[in-house]
């Protein structure tokens, strides 16, 4: 029973928090905000997923690209697991966020149960999973369509099973430990980093004690499936889009090296401006004191070398990571979400190694859990400003009236396969989602009436451009008589036949 109170102590203060940032609002709200051009390709594959029904392994997105739009870049178990529910429930936005809210929930969850186990205090569970939460970035993105925040939460979970079987040696822990954590990296690979160091550990531990490693071959032939499961998608998105012809999705390196004097200066500066995405302030420069405090060698011996290790070359895979995709940090502040273990990890090792001193008198104790939650209550109000200027940041050719456009189209005349060119929206996917029409948009270069042409040969029929572009683009003209439909900020036009330019 006293079990059962604690999990919903937890899961109250969460909801309770979940309804004060505003998820209500957010969990039935369109498409917008920040990058809403990466979230737009997650729900334009899913949408994909769900109308034509298309096989697990052929991802396309609405964009053609250059072959139908077909491109991957993360393992698409997201989009089409979304596309599965939209059978059944209806194809709502509010469905997908949904599910990335529950996947992100259990990965809390899961952090809650371990810390309170591992510290022996139920409170401080609590705090740490919450104040994770509470990172600008992962409340954002939480419920928005990208999988990075996903990716964590399974990490979250993965971590649970394998602490549980850690202490009850049950097999059945460690697969399942493995199992998300093998789903957590084919999202993204990022959530590698801990396991990683954390098999470091290991080594390290068992050098220094010099004794031989009992192998368990049930484990063995468990982590190898899955170091191969991994291994193998990164083999088969990279043919994918080589055999599709695209480069949409970015999968290499973007290292701090290549970059010169003046750009990677440049590009620091926008990092440094993102960090208040990544969590609060105070919170954040405590994180930095904590994480030296627990790698400095001053009370070494109250952490195993296993966790002492592990956590060392945590910092360090977290370090060079940000060194390796140094490049897309400066646009992207969501490639840090997967990073964030580090937070949970940091704060729950802390109170660990300096528990013996916590523990002399109650006053230290419950101090030190009293000025922690004046922390989260500080972050979570710093957390709810940071996402409602992110929702209210409306990004360039965005409108609602998009979406309300699209239920109109079938009665415009516009059919379902008719497909539409948007050459004023910079994304990939945007307009074309928001209408629930494949095309082309100006990341296809579609800004002369040559290459109008060449879209029509594909099979073009539509344009839509902001209304008060038709003035100044003068070439839209020849391709264009009267609107099919018009508005204040948006006209829609039937394309007309066009001469071949030489």
């Amino acid at each position: 029973m006293e079990s059962i109170l604690k999990n919903l102590a937890f899961i109250f203060l969460y909801f309770f928090l979940c309804y004060s940032i505003g998820y209500l609002e957010i969990l039935s709200s369109n498409p917008n905000g920040d990058h809403i051009w990466r979230q737009s390709d997650g729900l334009s594959m899913a949408y994909i997923y769900y109308s034509e029904e298309n096989s697990f392994l052929e991802p396309k997105m609405l964009n053609q690209l250059s072959n139908a739009g077909k491109a991957v870049g993360e393992f698409p178990i997201l989009y089409y697991g979304v596309a599965q529910l939209y059978k059944v429930f209806g194809q709502s936005d509010s469905i997908y966020r949904l599910t990335c809210w529950l996947i992100g929930f259990l990965g809390y969850f899961a952090v809650f149960k371990m810390v309170s186990e591992i510290l022996n205090d139920f409170k401080w569970g609590i705090i740490i999973s919450l104040l994770t939460f509470t990172s600008p970035i992962l409340i954002y993105y939480g419920v928005s369509f990208l999988p990075d925040p996903a990716s964590l939460s399974l990490v979250f979970i993965s971590w649970y099973f394998i602490y549980k079987h850690s202490k009850r040696k049950k097999l059945v822990y460690y697969i399942l430990g493995m199992l998300f954590m093998t789903l957590a990296a084919l999202l993204k690979i990022t959530s590698l980093l801990s396991f990683i160091a954390v098999f470091m550990g290991l080594i390290v531990q068992h050098i220094s004690s010099k004794k031989a490693i009992t192998l368990n071959w049930k484990m063995i032939t468990a982590t190898v499936l899955s170091i191969l499961s991994i291994v193998s998608w990164v083999i088969f998105s990279k043919s994918y889009n080589q055999l599709n012809q695209t480069t949409y999705f970015f999968l290499g390196t973007a290292p701090a090296w290549n970059l010169s004097y003046k750009d990677f200066w440049i590009t620091l500066h926008y990092i440094s401006d993102w960090t208040k995405e990544y969590f609060y302030p105070t919170g954040r420069h405590l994180i930095y004191l904590f994480a030296t405090l627990i790698i400095t060698p001053i009370f070494k011996n109250k952490l195993s070398k296993t966790l002492y290790y592990s956590y060392l070359f945590s910092v360090i895979g977290f370090l060079g990571f940000i060194a390796l995709f140094f490049q897309q940090f400066k646009d992207h502040d969501y490639y840090m979400a997967p990073l964030l273990f580090i937070v949970p990890l940091t704060l729950t090792l802390l109170l660990l190694k300096f528990n013996f001193l916590l523990n002399k008198s109650n006053l230290l104790k419950y101090g030190s859990q009293f000025l922690f939650a004046l922390l989260l209550v500080a972050s979570s109000v710093y957390a709810q400003n940071r996402t409602e200027k992110r929702i209210t940041n409306k990004s360039d050719w965005v409108f609602e009236e998009l979406y309300d456009l699209e239920p109109k189209l079938t009665k415009i005349g516009i059919g379902k396969d008719d497909l539409i060119l948007a050459p004023f929206d910079p994304s990939a996917n945007i307009t074309l989602y928001a209408l629930k029409r494949k095309g082309w948009t100006r990341l296809n270069r579609i800004h002369t009436v040559e290459e109008i042409y060449k879209k029509q040969q594909l099979g073009a029929k539509w344009i839509i451009i902001p209304t008060d572009s038709l003035i100044s683009n003068r070439y839209l003209h020849k391709v264009i008589s009267e609107p099919t439909y018009q508005s204040e900020k948006i006209s829609l036009f039937r394309l007309q036949k066009t001469n071949r330019q030489n």
